[in-house]
């Protein structure tokens, strides 16, 4: 299947592709709606050495082992008790973020009320520096100091759930879904949907395709298919047919119009494609055949 087949399948399909599109869509976005907004607030703190020389020597050697250790007990059961006190009630969730290479922790605290997440991860970071000064236990190592670089603020923008990026996955997943389908229904549809598809099954061309105009089955003579403004569109695809078929063979005598069950319009394109013939000024017999109902015959 080539590209182009590939978008004449897309747009045939469209409306299963928007159907599968909408189907999730729209549970996303009902789903953000009814989960509570989630707000976040950061403290950040750095851990530095006293002074220079050995220690800020030893400092740099151990960083990546010495900083993973703050960054556990942020959230250790003491701290949090700690900072709980501090608080005066209970804690937003809290996550610690440590950066390789840096003495910088981020501990964070998440809500859905912004102002508790600003204080939780205030509390949190304040009970970690006092244990790093506590003479009976102290944290960490004595020649280290914690401090706030940068204190946490009142969050104003939601964290989670974020609609927008989720609206925008959910667009891209519906699409890529309805394709699929699109692609998987035509691969197993026995249905002829087209006029490429009718040549392709039949083995032969498809000379014009003619439209389903509920018009028709008040046409009463051959003025009607010039004449009425809703045959209009009836009349240029026989004209189609009558152009395709004589660029195709104009030795062409005779024209055999049958389908294999009544009602399926033999008359009325019989009549239809007689007339447009006899407007061109060709000479034309038609004669219905009907089975049925006997044989007429008549000329233009």
């Amino acid at each position: 299947m080539t590209f182009n087949d590939l978008l004449r399948v897309f747009w045939r399909r469209k409306l299963l592709i928007i159907l599968v599109t909408a189907a999730v869509v729209i549970p996303s976005y009902i789903g953000t709606q009814l989960v509570s907004p989630q707000y976040e607030s950061t403290a950040t703190l750095a851990l530095t050495p006293h002074g220079t020389g050995a220690n800020s020597v030893l400092y740099l050697s151990t960083l990546d082992q010495i900083v993973p250790v703050y960054a556990d007990s942020a959230t250790a059961g003491s701290t949090l008790r700690r900072a709980q006190g501090i608080l005066g009630h209970p804690l937003c969730p809290v996550s610690v973020e440590a950066f390789k290479g840096t003495g910088i922790l981020k501990v964070k605290g998440r809500c859905t009320d912004p102002r508790r997440a600003q204080l939780t991860a205030a509390a949190v970071s304040r009970a970690l520096i006092e244990r790093t000064h506590d003479k009976a236990n102290p944290l960490g190592l004595a020649g280290l100091d914690l401090n706030v670089i940068n204190t946490p603020e009142l969050p104003t923008v939601q964290v989670f759930p974020r609609t927008k990026l989720t609206i925008l996955a959910a667009l891209l997943l519906g699409l890529a879904l309805g394709c699929a389908a699109a692609v998987l229904r035509e691969s197993l549809t026995t249905k002829i949907e087209s006029a490429e598809d009718l040549a392709r099954v039949a083995g032969v061309p498809v000379f014009a395709e003619l439209p389903s105009e509920t018009a028709v089955l008040g046409m009463h003579s051959a003025e009607d298919l010039a004449e009425h403004p809703r045959l209009r569109i009836v009349a240029e695809a026989m004209r189609d047919l009558r152009t395709n078929l004589l660029f195709t063979d104009d030795s062409i005598r005779s024209i055999v119009i049958t389908s294999p069950d009544g009602s399926h319009g033999k008359t009325t394109v019989a009549f239809s494609f007689a007339a447009t013939l006899a407007r061109s000024g060709t000479r034309t017999i038609l004669v219905d055949a009907d089975l049925r109902r006997g044989p007429t015959l008549g000329s233009c």
